[in-house]
């Protein structure tokens, strides 16, 4: 994308309005239907829920003013394959998590001094502009003035391997919202003088597949101190065990980033530890060491396949659940950033070896 100021950036390309379905099928802001857009009381509502007429938190982009705007159309597209923006939220005091966007590569976001780009092309480090789903508190207003702007850090964007159903919605006069648990500012296409066009057929080679690993609520993990941590329990700051890639030896780990996933496809494994049947839930993209293989994605994994462990110990695979009675098990996860090799140690006795998230 040519360096353009943003004023050039915010051209509209022509007068008047195109044809919608020109315009269905030019423009890449089409996003994951679990996405939230910001009501303008201060609640959300699911994108895959909203409904021609609702009305949504807007901004102008010449203006910077946040407004009312309703949504006059909306599109829906199967089988598109999806990206993943993460960014440093805001939510938390000291240690937010890292939050994620799921939409198509082409996705107009607006970033600080460069204007409307591409979500496939932001750097990481880039500026991004959120607006806080949480309105501020001021008496008797309940207007789009009360919410707070904020600068977000782009952190890494990747493919998710998947095809996924997106929509694109279309608002009255004001052309870009917020989205998402970070509420990020995007566009809806309309009248953007940027390349969005993208082929809604392209598949992804499974060498260039991005896992999207993590861990479900209420599984385990041993800290470096012994004590036992539940996934949604652990932040920033906390150690935990890890194996020595070269050595075996179970060391120390200091958590840096903790990242949610949402609405992940899932699944079940259930193994063989000291005698015990035990089980441990995570994403189906989520590493796992298996002992001559490697890491292997949790799908991948096969009954007698043996996992190695953070104490040089070997746990045997009984099977792999991936839905519930023909439901797919899909949910929100955690992953986390660790020091050292990336790796951390799952279960009460550390008897799983799990590879932490790569931002690209």
């Amino acid at each position: 994308m040519s360096d353009r100021s943003r004023q050039e950036l915010m051209t509209p390309i022509g007068v008047g309005q195109p044809d919608i379905n020109q315009r269905e099928e030019d423009c890449g802001a089409w996003i994951c239907g679990e996405a939230r857009l910001v009501a303008i009381n201060g609640g959300t509502i699911k994108l895959c829920r909203a409904q021609v007429g609702d009305i949504v938190l807007a901004c102008c982009e010449l203006t910077g003013e946040l407004r009312e705007t309703k949504i006059v159309n909306i599109q829906t597209r199967e089988d598109v394959p999806t990206w993943l923006l993460y960014c440093q939220g805001y939510y938390g005091d000291v240690n937010p998590d890292i939050l994620t966007l799921e939409a198509a590569a082409a996705l107009p976001v607006f970033v600080l001094g460069k204007g409307w780009t591409r979500m496939m092309d932001l750097k990481s480090g880039e500026k991004i502009l959120s607006f806080n789903n949480r309105p501020r508190c001021i008496a008797n207003q309940n207007q789009a003035d009360a919410f707070l702007n904020r600068e977000l850090t782009a952190l890494g964007v990747n493919k998710t391997g998947r095809k996924k159903k997106l929509y694109h919605l279309e608002l009255a006069d004001t052309h870009s919202y917020s989205v998402g648990h970070i509420a990020v500012w995007v566009h809806d296409g309309v009248d953007l003088d940027i390349e969005t066009a993208f082929d809604a057929t392209a598949s992804s080679d499974k060498e260039d597949l991005f896992s999207i690993g993590g861990c479900g609520n209420q599984q385990y993990f041993q800290g470096a101190k012994g004590e036992v941590w539940e996934t949604d329990s652990i932040y920033p700051g906390f150690e935990l065990n890890s194996r020595c890639e070269k050595t075996g030896e179970l060391i120390s780990a200091t958590v840096q980033h903790r990242i949610f996933h949402e609405d992940v496809a899932k699944c079940c494994i259930w193994y063989i530890c000291d005698g015990d049947e035990r089980n441990v839930t995570v994403s189906c993209g989520q590493e796992i060491l298996v002992k001559g293989r490697g890491w292997t994605r949790a799908v991948d994994i096969e009954p007698n396949d043996l996992l190695e462990s953070g104490d040089d110990a070997v746990t045997s695979v009984l099977s792999i659940q991936t839905d519930w009675d023909g439901d797919p098990m899909d949910g929100d996860c955690y992953s986390f950033i660790v020091t050292g090799n990336n790796t951390f140690c799952f279960g009460l006795n550390s008897e799983l070896c799990l590879r932490g998230v790569a931002l690209k």
